[in-house]
């Protein structure tokens, strides 16, 4: 480990980085989303997700990134405070899901 000054380059060990993906179980413990709207979210655009398989293989593992599950909450809560937090979503604004840019 190199010393560059008085500073010292070290990871706390306390503090464990937040995944950068996760399946979509993962996606439910870390922020609430149901497998149903994890799946219609990846579908739409909304939040990015990959499928790592074997070559050859038919299935693999989705796994998803919790970067752009952020990027669509931070977005949603954006529009909310704007709206004024006391006003109910009609069904209409509650399906219109922003689309995330790549």
């Amino acid at each position: 480990m190199h010393n560059f000054g008085n500073t010292k380059h070290r990871r706390s060990r306390t503090e464990p980085l937040p995944p950068e993906w996760g399946d979509v179980k993962d996606a439910r413990r870390t922020f609430g989303l149901k497998e149903n709207l994890a799946y219609t979210l990846i579908n739409t655009g909304a939040i990015e997700s990959i499928v790592i398989r074997s070559k050859g293989k038919a299935r693999g593992k989705r796994l998803i990134n919790f970067a752009s599950v952020r990027r669509l909450l931070a977005s949603l809560a954006a529009s909310e405070s704007q709206r004024g937090a006391r006003k109910p979503m009609t069904t209409e604004t509650e399906t219109q899901i922003p689309p995330t840019p790549i």
